[in-house]
């Protein structure tokens, strides 16, 4: 997936506000114009929280 190095980062060190919009950002990116952001999100968000082990 993509957003690993700079998304991920930035989201961790974030750990706020911030963090939504990466998540959202990210899922966005995933989804392209085929599938649905939530379900997107939802998986950069379980990514997220692999990269950040919480």
């Amino acid at each position: 997936m993509n957003g690993r190095g700079r998304d991920g980062r930035v989201v961790a060190e974030a750990d706020g506000p911030r963090m939504r919009a990466g998540r959202r950002a990210a899922g966005f990116v995933a989804a392209g114009r085929s599938r649905p952001a939530q379900l997107s999100a939802d998986l950069a968000g379980k990514a997220v929280h692999g990269l950040t082990g919480g």
